[in-house]
């Protein structure tokens, strides 16, 4: 759990040097990891909570205006493993559509802010 929030740092800290290529995929697979550990003993929650806490990483990496551009438009085309993720883990819940339909409205608006701030 230290390295999750380790890369998690480095990922919202971007300090402008070249990204690391490997930091986003690496972390990704972590969070996919820890979910399906989660899965296997049949917390729900605690794999939703992992699901969530990557995608959200992500998230406001790129609405942080002080992150490069650059970085942000990385984090943004990686966005899509967690959310479909989310979308696969919310389609037996009851409220699931409701709740994926909330990140994929968010997302479609702040992606147009953010690729129009580029």
């Amino acid at each position: 759990m230290q390295c999750m929030a380790e890369m998690e740092e480095r990922i919202r800290s971007f300090n402008h040097d070249l990204p690391d290529p490997g930091l986003l995929h690496h972390y990704l697979k972590l969070g996919q990891s820890l979910a399906e550990e989660a899965a296997e003993l049949n917390l729900n929650q605690l794999q939703e909570c992992w699901l969530r806490r990557t995608y959200d990483t992500l998230f406001e990496t790129i609405v942080d205006s002080l992150t490069p551009s650059h970085w942000r438009g990385c984090c943004l085309d990686h966005l899509y493993q967690p959310l479909f993720a989310l979308k696969r883990f919310y389609r037996h819940s009851p409220q699931g559509q409701q709740k994926i339909n909330a990140l994929c409205y968010e997302l479609a608006i702040t992606s147009r802010y953010c690729l129009n701030t580029h």
